[in-house]
């Protein structure tokens, strides 16, 4: 069983990757199929968020998601920017899935 159907929200994935010598920028990995829920106040603080800002974001177990990527809602064009630490792999029922903390860093 997968979480296929609940997965609203289609995101971009990028990675810093080096450009040339130190340079670095921003690559495109993939897109994935998620969906991005904000955490109430309580939530945030627990987690080391800040409150309006701290999100999660539910995507199947096999997405190419990594701590420090950065998430972009191809529909709002909301970016996001995963926590350290911030991908987990939970499991509600026989469903695998990934569960991704990451903090709002720009709202167009």
């Amino acid at each position: 069983m997968s979480l296929i159907n609940l997965l609203n929200n289609q995101v971009v994935v990028s990675r810093l990757g080096a450009v040339s010598g130190s340079k670095t920028d921003w690559a495109t990995i993939t897109s994935e199929s998620t969906h991005i829920t904000q955490l109430d106040a309580e939530k945030s603080l627990n987690l080391g968020g800040s409150v309006g800002k701290t999100y999660i974001i539910y995507a199947d177990v096999n997405a190419d998601i990594e701590d420090g990527d950065r998430l972009q809602d191809t529909d709002t064009g909301k970016i996001y920017y995963v926590k350290a630490g911030g991908v987990d792999i939970k499991n509600l029922g026989s469903i695998d899935h990934l569960e991704i903390l990451v903090e709002l860093i720009k709202n167009d």
